[in-house]
């Protein structure tokens, strides 16, 4: 009997470890760098931060000393599954569209929990306006966002924490423009600014067209 009870708790314990939900992604209205809708085609990730709570590439709004597209991201294949940053899990990749009547990402889609991945996680969302294939380049914008706040105002039912398994649940994120809670810069990419040593070079190579000019 004593062995029954046992191999029953292992079963819970494994069905818990293994618990999943499904959830709807709703994210509009949103904006590259230069203040325009993303292109149609554009890319986004949902992303969990599955020990710390910290995002790589986070940032502030209006965002301070953002010099270059974060080592951690250049170069990231934007897969589920996929991990950067550590612990930083991609959950879902999104394709910005006009399904939800403005530009945005939006789909839904199952999540299981595993590993150090479970309940109480928080999420981000990065998207790359005019990023259309796979692999994130070192010159890329990209926007971020994430709030504890729930978005009833656009339907959402969860902050940017995942829940615990259940029913589905709708993840809104839409700015102000359109009833959400985000404002324009919080949906707003940020521009990739050259760092110091790139601004050198750049200079160094302007030098050289002006004395070649010059010397014709």
């Amino acid at each position: 009997m004593k062995n029954k009870l046992i191999i029953t708790a292992l079963v819970l314990s494994a069905s818990a470890a293994q618990a999943s939900i499904s959830l709807q992604l709703q994210f509009a209205e949103v904006f590259s760098a230069g203040g325009g809708l993303v292109p149609l085609g554009s890319k986004a990730i949902l992303v969990a931060s599955t020990t710390d709570n910290v995002f790589d590439g986070s940032y502030t709004v209006p965002p301070i000393n953002i010099t270059a597209t974060p080592a951690g991201l250049v170069g990231l294949n934007l897969t589920a599954g996929s991990i950067f940053g550590g612990d930083n899990q991609i959950l879902q990749v999104f394709t910005a569209d006009d399904s939800l009547g403005i530009r945005g990402f939006s789909n839904t889609f199952d999540i299981t929990y595993s590993g150090n991945l479970g309940a109480g996680d928080q999420l981000a969302l990065y998207w790359f306006p005019g990023l259309t294939g796979s692999t994130v380049g070192a010159s890329q914008s990209y926007g971020f966002y994430r709030t504890s706040v729930i978005d009833t105002g656009s339907g959402g039912d969860m902050a940017f924490v995942l829940p615990t398994d259940g029913f589905p649940y709708t993840l809104a994120a839409i700015n102000v423009d359109n009833a959400g809670i985000a404002t324009n810069a919080e949906f707003t990419a940020i521009p990739v600014v050259p760092e110091p040593s790139t601004y050198a070079a750049i200079m160094g190579i302007a030098a050289l067209v002006v004395v070649a000019r010059r010397r014709k």
